[in-house]
């Protein structure tokens, strides 16, 4: 199977995107001659509610929120042929994306950014609440190929959130996940070799 997209589509139409099968990609396939390749025309998002808010005619706002899709739809207004980024939704998989046979991707995590106040002219983490959730972000880097990579936070052994994330190479995405700490004090939480001390009330 083989697939194009030759311009930017907004979601009104599929635009100039079809497709053709050659009897002989098949065949070379099937018989180790050719490894299959490919790249994703549209995002594979979450859940069924990310596929019914999107707006319609935005092309890549699946899986984004309210602010960001607007700046989005701003942006096309101003100019309809705007290429939109695809890494700006929480979504399963990005458009254009496409893992190969050989290829591996390099994730890394570069920043974690938990909720923050200013104490007296001092920047701190921000104190929780036990028992509610709040969210964390971190950024995950890509040098390598198109890939994913499970994002996982602990308490100490306690694994306090999990998601996959898919990164295409050269690329970043930002990931927020929310955890629930409980029990007053400092709790130490850890992403991949980064920490960060939360208080507790």
């Amino acid at each position: 199977m083989m697939i194009y997209s030759t311009a930017p589509d907004h979601g009104s139409s599929m635009g100039n995107i079809f497709s053709a099968t050659l009897p002989r990609i098949l065949a070379d396939i099937i018989f180790g001659e050719r490894e299959p390749a490919g790249s994703l025309v549209f995002e594979i998002v979450r859940s069924a509610e990310d596929n019914l808010l999107d707006c319609g005619e935005l092309q890549l706002d699946r899986g984004v929120d309210n602010r960001t899709r607007l700046y989005m739809a701003g942006t096309v207004c101003q100019n309809p042929e705007a290429v939109l980024p695809n890494n700006l939704g929480n979504v399963l998989f990005p458009n254009g994306f496409g893992m190969r046979y050989g290829q591996t991707a390099d994730i890394s995590l570069n920043t974690l950014l938990v909720p923050q106040d200013v104490v007296d002219g001092a920047v701190m983490n921000a104190e929780q609440l036990s028992g509610v959730p709040f969210t964390i972000d971190r950024l995950e880097e890509n040098a390598g190929a198109d890939g994913n990579v499970q994002v996982n936070v602990y308490e100490g052994e306690k694994l306090l959130a999990t998601k996959l994330v898919s990164v295409e190479g050269g690329s970043f995405c930002v990931v927020s996940l929310d955890i629930v700490l409980e029990g007053a004090g400092e709790h130490t939480i850890t992403v991949g070799d980064m920490r960060a001390v939360i208080t507790v009330k």
